[in-house]
């Protein structure tokens, strides 16, 4: 819900910016998903590399 609510945001403030920030979006949610649906040992590992390279 949120992410379809922030999609709508960004569409509403730039059309051609919207659709690049909501593809954006999507990804992100789908990869977030896939890692969750793994071993403790593999999300564990992504969330720690994440935090330090990001």
């Amino acid at each position: 819900m949120a992410a379809l609510l922030a999609s709508m945001f960004y569409l509403r403030l730039d059309r051609s910016m919207g659709v690049l920030m909501s593809t954006l979006l999507a990804l992100s949610v789908w990869f977030s998903h896939y890692i969750a649906a793994q071993t403790t040992f593999i999300w564990l590992t992504c969330g720690i590399g994440l935090f330090v390279v990001g």
